[in-house]
């Protein structure tokens, strides 16, 4: 759990100190050292918790840009943190003169907790308590805890990673909403089983046997570079990444010795750790219709034949694959051909769209009670205008012809009934799975009753209740925790749908008028008690009456009651409310409300940077609030007599 998860700066370098120059202009990274405690894993012993070692790249003031990018990278096996440095700066240095939303604000790399310092951190731990390795799912539990601290709350996140590490990156998401705005996945050893066991199995062995036979130490700092200058994999390498393994993949003994951080037998250990290669493929089914999934392949990958990497990308599967981009080199391109990698990954950068991560007119809006009316009305112009949209209620297949229209990742529907709180939680859950964050929540489900209040009964009451203002509310509630919570940034705008009757209440509408009363009431003191750190809004909407009758149609109309029934009872106030309502619904009474012009109303408000509290709608709404206030004011007057001198 995120809660568990604490970090230490352990000390800061300046880069220019330990990272030299890729060319005569560029700028230092600027570098800290941290050491995080890993979540709490069931193989750790009490008291006891494995550490992961990672560093936080900038670049002159790129900190200060808060639209900026936050990048996230994890190595290959048998590499460290520090083997992403030339392409940390070359990124860094090419976004550095594009708009700020696609600059890099920050880079952090991790190793793995077998791997780099993370090694030597816990050494002791994972030879008493880990004979078979530390598991990727552990170092994806930990990026993952790590991008959902309070430190990273409201970052705009990208992941980066390399082979294994990119099946970490894509799992780091397994425990949570989809925190980035976009993942890049390069040489991903991502798969089935089935296409594991028929292209790569019989490799295996001889992978863990050839590493298990590496040698792991050298005399001499001097005599690991000459060896790795000609030897294989490192004779390969860009030069600049190979300063990088003798500076920080090597450990200096005492006696003037060096020795990998990684040892032989901790990197083959990793290569039987099969699951997380396959569990990442689920996962990727499950987010990429919500983020952007970038792969890049090496043309010569030694690894990662073609029939494998055809797998990754299978819309039949439901893996949808933003991109595709293949550069020279092996499979550890990473190390062999850094400036293409960085270019590629700033091509990932400079597609995000502007509508991920923050509400924008191509935003995610949730629509509750969308089976007809203003619901469905507001559904189809959200969608016709570009917006992603979850519409819910009671009978999705009402909405059968709209979903044929749209894909899934455009318009998911969902079965909501609102009086029930898991189906309220599992509509959340689910756009939080399909689209990562909501922006907009257009709170709409509601009915009507049309009696005396002495003629409605009060079981019936209860049950306009429960959906007009329980429900109403529980919807709320949800919003305003997934907003603050779940969106990364925070932020949002509720959309609660009252009416002109939420203000006043005219006869034989008393129990509506009640239960759209309350809904006003919470409104208010719910955006009262939010932190404007949030970055939530609430806008109360009270239409009169327009030409979508849907209320009135679906309204209970209970017999008048026989104490309002008599000759003269044409001069009761609920008689004369029966006769307006019949007389519209039979088409003898004209309503001058146009409903799509009150549905673009209604989506302008869900794009304003600082929309109004509460608006009325048509000329009817505001003349009955102009009376309303009149009233009100009258009662002012009129209560100055008897409040006067009442203090002690």
């Amino acid at each position: 759990m995120a809660e568990d998860f604490h970090f230490h700066c352990i000390t800061h370098l300046r880069a220019d100190s330990i990272y030299p120059s890729i060319h005569p202009s560029t700028m230092p990274l600027e570098c800290t050292s941290f050491v995080f405690e890993c979540p709490r894993n069931p193989l750790d012993p009490a008291g006891r918790v494995l550490r992961m070692a990672a560093k936080r790249y900038t670049m002159g003031d790129s900190l200060s840009n808060e639209d900026g990018l936050s990048v996230l990278y994890a190595h290959c096996i048998g590499s460290h943190k520090e083997q992403w440095e030339p392409v940390i700066a070359e990124t860094f240095l090419a976004q550095r003169g594009k708009p700020r939303r696609q600059r890099v604000r920050e880079a952090w790399a991790f190793d793995w907790q077998s791997h780099g310092d993370s090694a030597l951190l816990n050494r002791d731990l994972v030879e008493d308590s880990r004979p078979m390795g530390v598991s990727a799912f552990e170092w994806a539990d930990a990026i993952g805890a790590f991008a959902r601290s309070p430190r990273m709350h409201g970052r705009r996140m990208v992941a980066v990673g390399h082979s294994a590490g990119a099946g970490a990156m894509v799992l780091s998401m397994q425990r949570s909403a989809n925190p980035y705005l976009a993942i890049v996945l390069i040489e991903p050893t991502i798969m089935t089983p089935a296409v594991y066991y028929h292209y790569l199995a019989d490799n295996t062995p001889q992978h863990v046997a050839a590493t298990q036979l590496r040698r792991g130490s050298w005399a001499s700092p001097q005599d690991a570079e000459q060896a790795f200058r000609r030897r294989a994999p490192w004779r390969k390498w860009d030069s600049r990444v190979r300063e990088r393994f003798l500076a920080h993949g090597l450990l200096r003994c005492a006696d003037g010795s060096v020795a990998l951080k990684c040892r032989p037998r901790d990197e083959a250990l990793a290569f039987p750790d099969l699951e997380p290669h396959f569990a990442a493929l689920d996962e990727i089914a499950r987010v990429c219709r919500a983020v952007p999934i970038h792969v890049v392949w090496a043309k010569r990958s030694e690894l990662v034949p073609p029939p494998v990497q055809d797998t990754l990308s299978d819309p039949a599967a439901g893996r949808m694959i933003a991109s595709v981009s293949y550069l020279d080199g092996g499979h550890m391109i990473v190390q062999e051909n850094p400036s293409s990698v960085a270019l590629s990954i700033c091509a990932a950068f400079d597609s995000i769209r502007p509508s991920i991560g923050i509400p924008t007119p191509q935003s995610l809006g949730g629509v509750t009670g969308a089976s007809s009316g203003f619901g469905l009305l507001m559904a189809q112009t959200a969608l016709a205008k570009g917006d992603n949209v979850v519409a819910t209620l009671r009978k999705p297949q009402v909405l059968e012809d709209l979903a044929a229209q749209y894909d899934k990742d455009r318009l998911l529907v969902l079965k909501l009934d609102v009086t029930k709180n898991e189906d309220i939680a599992a509509a959340f859950e689910a756009a939080k799975y399909s689209f990562g964050r909501i922006d907009v929540v257009f709170n709409n489900a509601g009915y009507g009753i049309i009696a005396e209040i002495e003629g409605t009964e009060e079981h019936k009451a209860r049950d306009l209740f429960d959906v007009n203002f329980w429900g109403a509310l529980n919807v709320a509630k949800q919003s305003v925790a997934f907003m603050r919570d779940v969106n990364s940034p925070r932020g949002g705008l509720l959309m609660n749908m009252s009416s002109m009757y939420g203000i006043d209440a005219p006869p034989c509408i008393g129990i509506y008028s009640a239960a759209k009363f309350a809904l006003e009431a919470v409104s208010d003191a719910l955006s009262r008690e939010l932190d404007p750190a949030w970055n939530i809004k609430i806008t109360v909407l009270c239409p009169g009456f327009f030409t979508s009758t849907k209320g009135l149609s679906s309204a209970l109309v209970e017999p008048i009651h026989p104490a309002y029934d008599r000759p003269d009872n044409g001069k009761l106030g609920s008689v004369q409310t029966r006769n307006d309502i019949s007389a519209m619904l039979e088409e003898q009474a004209p309503i001058v409300g146009d409903t799509d012009k009150l549905i673009g109303d209604f989506w302008e408000i869900s794009k304003l940077e600082h929309p109004p509290s509460r608006v009325a709608f048509g000329d009817d709404a505001m003349a009955l609030f102009q009376a309303k206030v009149s009233a009100l004011k009258a009662d002012l007057e009129a209560s100055k007599r008897w409040s006067k001198d009442l203090s002690k």
